[in-house]
């Protein structure tokens, strides 16, 4: 089952008020879409991968069947409570949790990427580089906006890419 892009930016863009934050959220919710196939070939990746190093097909257990069942329920709760959390933002906030998101994002992946065999480590170098790059679309559209003072990432209150000069 493919990979359902994060939903945060398309319901973002629906609550977004000012056209120019209506612009970037487009951008990012077709960032998204970019990524979720990128994490479907990461995923692929690694099911061959580890096929070549084991010599058997990957088979998943029930256990593991039924693990993956919970989180997609998981995830369908979570695209609702977004839906709910989000409606009475104003752009000030979605902003900051676009960014916040794509920034804990970043630390989650980077925090797994030494758990990576060598043969994976090229795409998943790949997937951090395009979300920093997502961190840096949100960063320099803020740096050069009216919202450049209200908004940063609530994890640690700091960038993590290099501001515009």
């Amino acid at each position: 089952m493919p990979t359902l892009p994060d939903q945060f930016p398309r319901i973002a863009l629906k609550q977004a008020q000012s056209p120019d934050v209506v612009r970037l959220f487009e951008e990012l919710a077709q960032r998204a879409e970019v990524f979720a196939r990128m994490q479907d070939e990461f995923t692929a990746g690694i099911t061959r991968h580890r096929a070549a190093r084991e010599g058997r097909p990957v088979r998943l257990s029930a256990r593991q069947q039924r693990m993956l069942t919970e989180f997609d329920r998981d995830a369908e709760q979570a695209v609702r409570d977004l839906e709910r959390l989000t409606a009475g933002a104003d752009d000030t906030g979605l902003l900051t949790s676009a960014l916040s998101g794509v920034h804990q994002q970043i630390q989650l992946d980077e925090n797994m990427f030494p758990g990576f065999h060598a043969d994976d480590k090229p795409m998943a170098t790949r997937l951090l580089d395009y979300q920093r790059e997502t961190m840096r679309l949100i960063e320099q559209f803020v740096d050069s906006s009216p919202f450049r003072e209200r908004v940063t990432s609530i994890w640690h209150g700091h960038r993590i890419t290099k501001p515009v000069a």
